[in-house]
C-alpha cells in the first residue's frame, strides 16, 4: 500500500510539472502581416510584428524588386530586434500546400523556433484594374499565433 501510495504521489508531481512548464512557455504572436505585389514595380513586400510577451516585440520585413507576381521565398533575414530572424516560403508539396513562415527568437539562452502554416488560398492571384497587372495579396488573418517547434 505504502508502494502505491508513493508512485502515485510522484506521478501526480511529475504530472504537474509537466502541465506547469507547458503553461508558462513563450507563447508567441504576429500581428499586422501583409504581404502584397507592388503596384508600380516588379517586386513584392511582406512585413508583421513578432512578440512573445514580456521577452520581445519586433518589426519584420521583406521587400524586393525581382519576384514578379509571385509570392518568393524568403532565407533567413533579421528583424529589427537583431534577437529575431525569419523565413518565409512554400513549402514543397502537390497543389493546394501551405506557405509557411518560420521565426527563430535568440536569446542569451539558447534559441527557440516558432512556425506557422499560412494556407495557399491566403494568396491569391488577382488583377489590378487601375495598372492592368496580376498580383497576389494575402487576405488571410492579419493577427495569428505561431507555434514554439524546438528550444
Amino acid at each position: 500500500m505504502q508502494y502505491l501510495v508513493l508512485l502515485t504521489s510522484l506521478l501526480l508531481g511529475a504530472t504537474a510539472t509537466l502541465v506547469e512548464q507547458r503553461q508558462t512557455s513563450p507563447q508567441a504572436q504576429v500581428s499586422s502581416f501583409s504581404a502584397h505585389t507592388n503596384l508600380y514595380d516588379n517586386g513584392f513586400s511582406i512585413g508583421y510584428d513578432f512578440e512573445i510577451t514580456g521577452l520581445v516585440n519586433t518589426h519584420c520585413n521583406y521587400s524586393d524588386t525581382t519576384s514578379g507576381p509571385t509570392v518568393p521565398r524568403v532565407d533567413l533575414i533579421d528583424c529589427e530586434d537583431p534577437t529575431v530572424r525569419w523565413q518565409f516560403f512554400h513549402e514543397p508539396a502537390p497543389m493546394g500546400a501551405p506557405y509557411r513562415i518560420v521565426i527563430i527568437y535568440t536569446p542569451a539562452t539558447g534559441a527557440e523556433t516558432y512556425s506557422q502554416a499560412l494556407q495557399e488560398t491566403d494568396f491569391p492571384e488577382v488583377t489590378f484594374i487601375s495598372i492592368p497587372k496580376n498580383g497576389s495579396v494575402y487576405v488571410g488573418e492579419p493577427k495569428f499565433d505561431v507555434y514554439r517547434v524546438s528550444d
